[in-house]
């Protein structure tokens, strides 16, 4: 339930920032270490350079109601660099890199049951789960997608 909680928290913010806000089409990538994640079956992207948006004036109008959820799963608003929303139309999966490796260690505690997978852990409530990558990179989805996303990321 936490993780749901935080994945459909993470897809409202970057829906709001990013809908609010323009950037010209020539800086409007996906990073490279996240494009290769992309599912191949996905149909919908979103991806939201919070890195860039913290200097708009859309960002900082609503940058104070983001802040508690946040820090509530152990992330600074400078925590997130990016966040990339991948659907295939049944299912989401959410990719956010960060700007700070020591994310990580902050998230492991927030009380999560964990598991192993393909090398990896996995934070999960049975349904919605959440794993690393790698120190900068985090998964978040329903746990079926998350580890799709862990085989796919090997």
């Amino acid at each position: 339930m936490m993780v749901h909680v935080r994945l459909t928290i993470a897809i409202a913010a970057a829906l709001a920032l990013v809908s609010c806000g323009h950037l010209p089409s020539r800086n409007a990538r996906v990073s490279p270490d996240l494009a290769k994640l992309i599912p191949p079956d996905t149909t919908m992207l979103l991806d939201a350079h919070l890195d860039r948006l913290r200097d708009t004036p859309v960002y900082r109008k609503y940058a104070p109601q983001l802040a508690p959820r946040q820090q509530m799963a152990g992330i600074r608003p400078e925590d997130v660099a990016e966040v990339l929303a991948c659907s295939d139309g049944k299912s989401a999966v959410i990719f956010s890199r960060f700007s700070t490796p020591d994310v990580g260690s902050r998230l492991k505690t927030s009380g999560a049951k964990s598991t192993q997978y393909g090398g990896r852990t996995i934070y999960s409530d049975g349904r919605d789960a959440f794993a690393l990558l790698d120190p900068s990179i985090a998964v978040a989805g329903r746990l079926t997608a998350v580890q799709s996303a862990i085989d796919q990321a090997k």
